[in-house]
């Protein structure tokens, strides 16, 4: 009889949440996701390389090359930093007619991504793209300040 007492005032209690004898139990909440590893952004000269179908050329992407090209602000910040910009025909070919080398290098990188893409990386000694720090697609509607603030994001 004394049991039943004991286990009817045990659970009365914990049902009204007083926890006299036992504390409430609550379910543990949702635990947030681990943060990924830091990848360190080196600093310094980049070279930035958009690939492009030519064939595929919009009249956006016309103004986008040309807006990174020639005397627009965009460019002019990315030469005051040392930045190198290039814009290449995915099948661009050098003078016997074979891949131009750093393509043919970086093809494996773009996978399956749609033209164009945007590619960032330290500048070598020799002038070249070292081992890129981005690659993405370019959408459609890019504009030259979506390719300056990759940049700026790349430590440049």
């Amino acid at each position: 009889m004394r049991f039943r007492l004991l286990l009817s005032l045990i659970l009365l209690t914990s049902s009204l949440g007083c926890g006299i004898l036992f504390p409430p139990i609550v379910p543990p909440g949702p635990t947030p996701d681990p943060p990924g590893p830091i990848i360190p952004v080196p600093a310094g000269a980049k070279v930035v390389l958009i690939l492009h179908e030519s064939q595929q050329q919009t009249p956006e992407f016309s103004r986008l090359k040309t807006n990174l090209q020639t005397k627009s602000d965009v460019a002019s910040y990315l030469a005051s930093k040392g930045h190198t910009m290039f814009v290449l025909d995915i099948d661009s070919t050098d003078p016997d007619g074979k891949p131009l080398e750093t393509i043919a290098r970086l093809k494996p990188k773009i996978g399956m991504k749609a033209l164009p893409v945007l590619i960032v990386g330290p500048k070598s000694s020799a002038g070249k793209i070292g081992e890129p720090t981005y690659v993405e697609s370019l959408p459609n509607a890019a504009v030259a300040a979506d390719v300056l603030a990759v940049v700026k994001k790349q430590g440049g």
